[in-house]
């Protein structure tokens, strides 16, 4: 299984606009392909304005015929020249394999917490071992799903876990469960020592987006 991940940092200035462009750029392509992308927005992190549309999709044949039933399609084409007017700058693209785990299923209002770490040079089977034993054991600790990916394209070796929640509350509960957990810190600990993963500290990064659609 594979996530599809495009992103775009809204210029700001034309809000209400940007969005409702946002959300039937989104209905456009779920009518020309079955790729079923939902729609995020960054919330509570550094990128204030950035826009996400993910896919999973079983394979990277099924996103490739996807794309290319967009790339004929009149309409989407001229949406995606006209967003261009809403961003900072060009959206950037990511693939990312999922080799431990699934995603949950986000409902619209729903949240995602992703941290992004990047394997250090040589130590990347250690590295994706103690991933999934850190995603295994964050999800018996707060009773959420936490998925473990692959980088693709992007930063080479790269890590993501991702972890779903329904609403706000349980994102709070799964905060309050990991504070109260007596072993999850140093369990933490012991599973990035060693310079297992690089430690420059822009490369180890955690995000929130809120589904808007």
């Amino acid at each position: 299984m594979h996530l599809f991940v495009r992103r775009a940092r809204l210029a700001g200035g034309q809000s209400r606009a940007a969005m409702m462009w946002a959300i039937e750029m989104t209905d456009r392509v779920n009518q020309v392909t079955d790729l079923g992308v939902t729609l995020h927005e960054q919330v509570f992190s550094a990128d204030v304005g950035e826009l996400v549309w993910a896919a999973a999709v079983p394979d990277l044949a099924t996103l490739e015929k996807g794309i290319e039933k967009l790339q004929g399609d009149d309409f989407y084409m001229a949406e995606q020249d006209r967003g261009h007017g809403f961003m900072l700058g060009p959206p950037s693209d990511l693939i990312q394999s999922i080799v431990h785990g699934e995603m949950g299923d986000v409902p619209i209002g729903g949240y995602t917490q992703a941290i992004a770490a990047v394997c250090a040079p040589g130590r990347m089977t250690e590295a994706v071992t103690n991933a999934i034993a850190l995603a295994d054991r964050s999800s018996a600790i707060i009773g959420a799903p936490t998925a473990v990916s692959l980088a693709r394209t992007g930063p080479y070796a790269g890590i993501t876990w991702t972890t779903t929640f329904p609403g706000m509350a349980s994102v709070d509960a799964a905060m309050t469960a990991l504070d109260g957990d007596a072993g999850w810190m140093a369990f933490v600990d012991e599973m990035t020592a060693g310079d297992v993963f690089v430690t420059e500290p822009m490369m180890t990064m955690q995000t929130m987006y809120r589904r808007t659609h």
